[in-house]
């Protein structure tokens, strides 16, 4: 079987790296410039797991690549480690192609099944799996036993640390530029569903690329009198109140018309951890509407999107799947349940959850300066708490 779904595999024994495939190409010992160094990664992961001699550590980021897996398991074997670790280090990605053919495989995932064939054709007896995604292991083959499954994401947890040189130039200060942003880089349907509901908004700041890749949007929606929803309508738009699908036709043409990128050059260079760039955003805003990488999974994924505000030092609401907030707290952060109303994320129908975030988003456009300010100081110490948080997050493992 073929998996063609990865960006690139690091294997490191014995704290030194010994593999690294990307793409077609085996590197052995050698680094590429544009790349980060696992062996970085590495250091600041074992604070949390303080690995064992004789561990071969394997850290996998999924994107759409071939070849590799083989090499992969003949290293291995190579190595013939007493133990074997595995981290994903990315969000899932069906594996749509193959669930058209082989029942076996529908629901699982390009990074689940290439994990699953790693521990199988390696034969290592005492392994263990950290997932990014929270409630993940149905994306694995049966092979995987569920002991040997665990959270832990390893992208936000060493976010701050492996940015530090960067995060240096961007200080938490109270002054305020916008009363909200909402920064989207790839098109996804809450992503663009929330620029549209705010393009119209004074005092908020967006950005949103690619518009011209969500060919979706044109068949959610039929702008006529008898709201007609296309080809079929996305479950997110389904189930929005009406007032939002009001708002989403009305707003929809000034939305292909507006120019949301955001004056940082190159938007396509800002990538891996360059993305703190748009930390800036966050730091001129009250809140920050975070769109985080997934929406409507029932698993859990939350990235460094949300980890930004915490930085600055900001409050944010998160559109995310229903108990995103839950794991963040269970992590150790505070939430703003106290400032309002949170129970979105226990919704689990998608187009209602999207509307209650909406909601909240509007309440904070309708206050004044004043009052902002006013809350942002009584937030103080939530908002010094989950800056100091981040900063240890990459020792602490979900409970």
């Amino acid at each position: 079987m073929q998996f063609d779904h990865y960006n690139f595999i690091s294997c490191i024994y014995n704290d030194v790296e010994t593999l690294f495939v990307h793409n077609k190409e085996t590197l052995g010992n050698h680094y590429l410039d544009d790349r980060p160094v696992e062996e970085q990664y590495h250091r600041i992961v074992d604070k949390a797991f303080n690995f064992q001699s004789d561990t071969m550590v394997v850290y996998i980021k999924g994107y759409k690549y071939s070849n590799g897996h083989s090499t992969v398991v003949n290293h291995i074997k190579k190595c013939s480690p007493k133990k074997l670790i595995i981290f994903n280090d990315d969000a899932h990605t069906p594996w749509q192609e193959l669930d058209l053919i082989i029942d076996e495989l529908k629901g699982k995932t390009h990074e689940g099944l290439l994990i699953s064939y790693l521990v199988a054709e390696s034969c290592i007896e005492d392994y263990q799996i950290y997932d990014c995604e929270y409630g993940a292991l149905s994306y694995y083959h049966s092979n995987i036993e569920a002991d040997r499954y665990h959270y832990y994401n390893i992208w936000t947890h060493s976010y701050a640390p492996h940015s530090h040189n960067l995060l240096r130039e961007y200080k938490p200060t109270k002054e305020m530029l916008y009363k909200l942003c909402c920064c989207s880089k790839k098109p996804d349907v809450h992503r663009a569903l929330a620029a549209i509901c705010l393009v119209d908004k004074e005092d908020v700041k967006l950005t949103y690329y690619e518009k011209h890749r969500f060919q979706e949007l044109e068949r959610m929606i039929s702008f006529t009198n008898t709201d007609k929803v296309l080809n079929p309508p996305l479950p997110t738009y389904k189930t929005l109140p009406e007032k939002y699908k009001n708002i989403i036709k009305d707003n929809y043409k000034k939305f292909l018309e507006s120019d949301l990128t955001w004056d940082v050059g190159n938007i396509s260079q800002i990538a891996g951890h360059e993305q703190v760039k748009t930390i800036s955003l966050s730091r001129d805003s009250f809140l920050t509407v975070v769109p985080e990488t997934l929406w409507d999974t029932s698993t859990r994924f939350w990235s460094e999107k949300t980890l930004k505000p915490m930085l600055m030092k900001r409050p944010f609401v998160l559109l995310a799947p229903a108990k995103t907030l839950d794991k963040v707290r269970r992590l150790g952060f505070q939430t703003f349940g106290n400032y309002w109303d949170e129970s979105y994320d226990e919704e689990l129908d998608h187009g209602k959850r999207f509307a209650m975030v909406m909601d909240i988003a509007n309440d904070i456009l309708k206050k004044d300066w004043y009052e902002l300010l006013h809350l942002l100081n009584d937030m103080e110490e939530i908002l010094e708490h989950n800056r100091k948080q981040v900063w240890n997050l990459h020792k602490r493992k979900l409970i």
